[in-house]
């Protein structure tokens, strides 16, 4: 395990940059985890953009966990077979530290 954070305040964003080494990105894919029907709710009643969403709340993501690629497929099947949700939501590349949200929506 390379790093984790604990998404609270301050949303996915506010929280995964703390871990990132300056050199790196967090590209993560919006729709990659199955994101608690609250969310979309609140967006829809409250006219909120993605952005803010992303930026004030965890979507569902309560825990980010960073790995080597070739330890994901791995950690997934241990946390899953332990009764855990888990997901492979992103990727971190190289860059200048920031988090990158993708809006892949299934």
């Amino acid at each position: 395990m390379h790093a984790a954070c604990h998404v609270t305040g301050g949303g996915i964003p506010g929280n995964l940059v703390r871990v990132l080494p300056p050199d790196c990105d967090a590209h993560l894919a919006r729709g990659a985890w199955d994101e608690p029907r609250i969310f979309s709710t609140i967006q829809s009643f409250g006219e909120i953009a993605d952005r803010e969403m992303e930026h004030v709340f965890n979507l569902g993501l309560g825990m980010l966990v960073i790995l080597a690629p070739d330890d994901g497929h791995r950690a997934l099947d241990t946390l899953r077979a332990g009764g855990h949700q888990a997901w492979r939501v992103g990727e971190i590349t190289e860059g200048d530290g920031r988090v990158v949200m993708v809006h892949d929506r299934r």
